[in-house]
């Protein structure tokens, strides 16, 4: 194994933390040298992987070619990439190597040291698809597909299992009390009213965060009693010849729980105070558009309001509470599946399908049986 002493300190790290631009610029070269060995690697600001650019570059390819390849990754994938590519460009010139010559020792050695690291499973996972990215063996194989590094991705998960965060999610209706009990639109803050929204929407349509905030004016229509918004923008779930169905909301008979008269009353508040056509936008001032981040920290919010332990449960898992409850409602399962955008019910089935957290345990329920009276 490799000698682990001139490795950065800054590797131990890789797991909680993002690697930053040189401070040279966003056009700079990084160029690390240990002995005779040197990486130079051109930094671009139409992409957030260096690394990949360059062994692209080292192919021949011209920048417009590169260009469109670079797109074929999106920026979250981007982003989570560029961390260990990054550490493992360092992690081979300081030990003199070529990082961009497919090594399978020097590849497990530098997985081996982000698992001595702390990092788990999924982490490292992801580590070897940035790696499977860039180095191909002569074999026309991916670095990450070798029978070794899949042996040792193996070992990692028993070792250092990546599981569920949890197995139950909350109660749908704990949450919808609580909106309800907040009584009247008209009568509410900016922030409660946006609040109470956010959620309302999250849980009717079963959507993520990036999907709430892609909603907009601009392709939001009126169908008899529901609302429909049109996604013109690529989620998650999008891929060839595959994208989401338009996102429908419904007028509900309890108009404190209904999120059409939650929109209409919305809408009309931030009519005269919002900037530009994104449906949700910040309570604070300047009332701008809104992150994915944001939105699902306003989610988070909600729930803790509502009682819900948001240490273990995220805004993401309004998905999973509203499908379930749909699911258990007897809700048809392409019905379930169409609204969450999903294109198989085994990404619903593995994921998301979750029961209801419950206070009472089955050990409770079986040693509640002796208060029970005998039978004659």
């Amino acid at each position: 194994m490799a000698n682990t002493e001139l490795v950065s300190s800054d590797v131990t790290h890789v797991c909680i933390s993002s690697s930053s631009d040189s401070p040279g610029g966003e056009n700079s070269n990084v160029t690390l040298q240990r002995g005779g060995a040197t990486s130079s690697v051109q930094k671009d600001p139409s992409d957030g992987v260096p690394f990949i650019r360059t062994y692209l570059q080292r192919q021949g390819l011209s920048h417009d070619t590169i260009s469109i390849i670079m797109n074929s990754w999106r920026g979250g994938t981007q982003k989570q990439y560029k961390t260990y590519l990054l550490k493992y460009m360092e992690y081979c010139t300081r030990l003199g190597r070529d990082p961009l010559l497919p090594n399978i020792g020097t590849v497990l050695d530098f997985l081996k040291l982000l698992f001595d690291s702390g990092c788990g499973y999924s982490a490292i996972n992801t580590a070897r698809s940035a790696l499977s990215a860039v180095l191909i063996l002569p074999s026309g194989m991916p670095v990450g597909q070798h029978p070794l590094v899949k042996r040792f991705l193996r070992g990692i998960f028993n070792l250092r299992p990546s599981l569920p965060r949890y197995q139950h999610v909350w109660d749908v209706k704990i949450v919808l009390d609580y909106l309800e009990s907040l009584g009247k639109n008209e009568e509410l803050s900016l922030k409660t009213l946006t609040l109470k929204f956010s959620m309302l929407l999250a849980l009717v349509s079963g959507q993520r965060s990036q999907s709430l905030q892609l909603l907009s004016l601009d392709n939001m229509s009126r169908v008899g009693s529901k609302v429909v918004f049109v996604l013109t923008s690529l989620v998650k779930q999008s891929r060839p010849g595959v994208h989401v169905q338009p996102i429908e909301i419904e007028a509900f008979e309890n108009e404190n729980l209904c999120v059409v008269k939650c929109l209409e009353a919305y809408v009309s508040r931030t009519e005269h105070i919002r900037e530009g056509k994104q449906l949700l936008v910040s309570f604070n001032a300047p009332h701008r558009a809104v992150t994915r981040e944001t939105i699902s920290r306003w989610l988070r919010l909600t729930l803790a309001a509502a009682g819900i332990d948001t240490t273990i449960y995220s805004g993401h898992s309004t998905r999973a509470a509203s499908t379930s409850a749909a699911h258990m409602q007897g809700a048809p399962m392409q019905c379930i599946m169409g609204a969450a955008g999903w294109a198989s019910a085994g990404v619903f089935a593995r994921f998301y399908c979750k029961p209801m957290h419950k206070e009472h345990s089955f050990g409770e329920a079986v040693l509640s049986s002796s208060n029970l009276a005998n039978p004659l």
